[in-house]
């Protein structure tokens, strides 16, 4: 018995593989096919990936407006159309201009 004990003590220890993260463990089930990674993003801040910009708190929209880098920004096209319409054009803002093609209408 000591014997048996001894030959335990020096026999190297077993080796564990474990499976990945992102492997698949359905890979048994007919039809289903293997995981693989599904990346997503959110803004610094939000709780998860499918908190929409008009849901963060002004004070989360500041910090996101100040990280994140001009080329990802884009302007609110509507919202300037629907400005430059109400006012006649006579709107003031940085980097766009206002101006009128005229329009024909025709009566019958």
């Amino acid at each position: 018995m000591a014997e048996l004990i001894e030959q335990a003590i020096a026999a190297p220890a077993p080796t564990i593989v474990l499976q990945s993260a992102t492997a698949a463990v359905v890979n048994d089930v007919q039809g289903v096919g293997k995981s693989k990674p599904r990346w997503v993003w959110r803004y610094s801040g939000a709780a998860d990936h499918t908190t929409a910009w008009k849901d963060l708190t002004p004070a989360q929209r500041e910090r996101v407006l100040s990280l994140m880098p001009r080329e990802y920004l884009m302007p609110d096209e509507s919202r300037i159309g629907k400005l430059v319409t109400a006012n006649d054009g006579n709107v003031k803002i940085p980097g766009v201009e206002c101006f009128d093609i005229g329009s024909t209408s025709v009566r019958g």
